[in-house]
């Protein structure tokens, strides 16, 4: 009976409940005890705190409890939108609920933002800002990226020598860092986006930031490798005499003429031509007795004269045909720039290839010396090899027995190897070592590969300080023997390639063109005999020879004894 009784009771209860609030609280589980179960965050965790309406955008330091950012002067701090990274459940600034990213709050004064989680624990942050005495690196943040879209890998550069550094914005577009007033800086890039390259040019790129600073960045298609941008990165395994030479431009052979002809193919005329690089694209050659700079495109063979007058030696800058130059040696590039060792004018010269306007980097046209310094305050001697690896060029300062590089953005001059005696190979540290009439090098890596004219050998500089050097090739006798690593012999090397696993080196005297691998130093001869014939290894015919380079796909050459560029046609693997 008691069993009945109580189950009427629980179907009669239940239809009561909305008209019997006692019955109600009786029967009702307690809501702190149906949620007894679910467990509340307490996170509330601060990544970032950025300004993104600023331009550029900017990132304020979280330190412990306090939080500081440095806006341009040109900002008005009083109406400013804040986006956090964080886990909190929701943010509130001087007690004031923010809708986050969107939400404008005056930071005249300091702010308090505070952050809670759900389990309603809160973590508080001081906020200040300041904007006064402060300038945009960058014309107003806005500093426009030629060459790069969304779809590429971020461009990332340094704005100082201790590493801080600030990324690309706006989709890739823009780029630009926010200083404070009085701020020494050095630009140079940290990284590049994958398959582009790009160069600083133009704008104030170092100094003490006192206003609004412009500066310029041009990016191109390519991979820069070894001093010249290549369209591809492929590895040449060329084997012992399997390179099969052909001439492109120039007098054909077999007959060699000298001339200054711009034209097509063998219809142009080239003087003694030292110096050839290029930009993935085209290749651009340091015409040395005609005193000019010549471009071959690839892709129709035709010859045009850029800059200088050919045939009239000088020294001063201007634009094309209005510069000078002076025996001009080797040449490099980084897709935007060229920069050429004028051997006979003792300096550094820029082009930009888009205006071929020409300005001198380093050294006073006609005035050698051994001089660190910054720019044209600097001295060399009889410069002959130059190479960049995007922020330094390294300069074969072939009279002063030296490796010197120079910082593209603030001209620095510093020797980085050398004592300046041409002895016999003396392995040491940087300036401690001796070496003896560096002619070209080649940068990959943390490495810088230069070869010597005057005693013969390939060597290695390690480019993290003290600047080790090390002779990875070459017994220094003048012969073109085969061999691995210092059983090898070299005949007055003059030029020298790299595809990041190869070095090509020319030889001047040797009239060959050799392989060595970079992990193995074993050294083979590819191709190469007194004389001037096409053909393949042995059988073909070369005469003095300066340069080197590739475009990514195939390795071409200048032939200064037979007036000629060449061409290695084997595809690589």
């Amino acid at each position: 009976m008691r069993v009945f009784l109580f189950l009427i009771m629980l179907f009669v209860f239940p239809m009561c409940t909305e008209k019997s609030p006692k019955l109600k609280s009786i029967f009702s589980i307690p809501q702190t005890q149906a949620n007894a179960n679910v467990i509340l965050s307490n996170t509330k965790e601060l990544k970032s705190f950025q300004f993104l309406q600023v331009s550029p955008p900017v990132t304020a330091t979280i330190s412990d409890k306090n939080i500081t950012a440095i806006l341009p002067s040109s900002v008005s701090i009083s109406n400013l939108v804040v986006t956090l990274d964080t886990t909190a459940n929701s943010i509130l600034a001087n007690g004031i609920l923010q809708d986050n990213g969107k939400t404008l709050n005056d930071f005249t004064n300091s702010v308090i933002y505070t952050l809670v989680a759900q389990d309603g624990s809160r973590v508080e942050y001081t906020v200040t800002i300041t904007n006064v005495g402060y300038s945009v690196l960058g014309s107003a943040g806005n500093i426009n990226i030629t060459g790069l879209s969304s779809s590429d890998t971020s461009l990332e550069m340094y704005y100082d020598t201790s590493g801080n550094s600030f990324k690309a914005f706006a989709n890739n577009t823009k780029i630009g860092v926010i200083l404070a007033n009085n701020t020494n800086f050095a630009l140079s890039f940290k990284s590049q986006p994958t398959g582009k390259v790009c160069a600083l040019n133009g704008g104030t790129l170092s100094g003490t930031l006192t206003a609004d600073v412009s500066f310029s960045v041009n990016c191109v298609n390519g991979y820069l490798v070894g001093g010249k941008i290549l369209s591809t990165l492929s590895t040449f395994t060329i084997g012992t005499n399997a390179a099969s030479v052909t001439t492109i431009a120039g007098s054909f052979p077999p007959t060699s003429s000298a001339g200054a002809v711009d034209a097509n193919g063998g219809s142009a005329r080239l003087n003694f031509t030292l110096g050839v690089t290029s930009d993935g694209k085209d290749l651009y050659i340091a015409d040395t007795g005609n005193h000019c700079i010549r471009k071959y495109e690839i892709s129709t063979g035709n010859v045009t004269t850029i800059a200088g007058l050919c045939l009239t030696s000088g020294t001063s800058d201007g634009t094309g045909s209005a510069a000078r130059f002076n025996n001009p040696l080797q040449i490099s590039t980084d897709g935007t720039n060229l920069f050429i060792c004028d051997r006979g004018s003792n300096t550094i010269r820029k082009i930009v290839i888009s205006s071929t306007i020409v300005t001198t980097l380093v050294g006073l046209g006609g005035s050698a010396g051994d001089v660190d310094a910054t720019g044209t305050s600097a001295r060399i001697n009889f410069p002959n090899g130059i190479t960049t690896d995007g922020n330094y060029l390294y300069i074969s300062d072939r009279g002063n027995n030296k490796i010197k590089r120079f910082l593209a953005s603030s001209g620095a001059v510093t020797t980085i190897a050398g004592n300046g005696t041409a002895s016999a190979v003396d392995n040491a540290n940087g300036l401690a070592a001796s070496l003896n009439a560096p002619c070209d090098s080649v940068s990959t890596g943390n490495a810088l590969y230069f070869v010597e004219c005057g005693s013969n050998t390939l060597r290695k500089i390690d480019l993290t300080s003290p600047f080790p050097v090390t002779t990875i090739a070459g017994s220094g006798v003048a012969s073109s023997t085969d061999g691995t690593g210092l059983a090898a012999a070299f005949n007055n090397p003059h030029g020298i390639e790299t595809d990041g696993t190869n070095l090509f080196i020319t030889e001047y005297n040797g009239q060959k063109i050799r392989r060595v691998g970079i992990s193995s130093l074993n050294v083979v001869t590819i191709a190469g005999a007194n004389g001037y014939q096409d053909g393949t290894g042995a059988s073909a015919l070369l005469g003095n020879l300066g340069g080197i380079t590739s475009d990514g796909n195939r390795l071409y050459f200048v032939d200064s004894g037979n007036n000629a560029l060449r061409r290695i046609d084997n595809a690589p693997d």
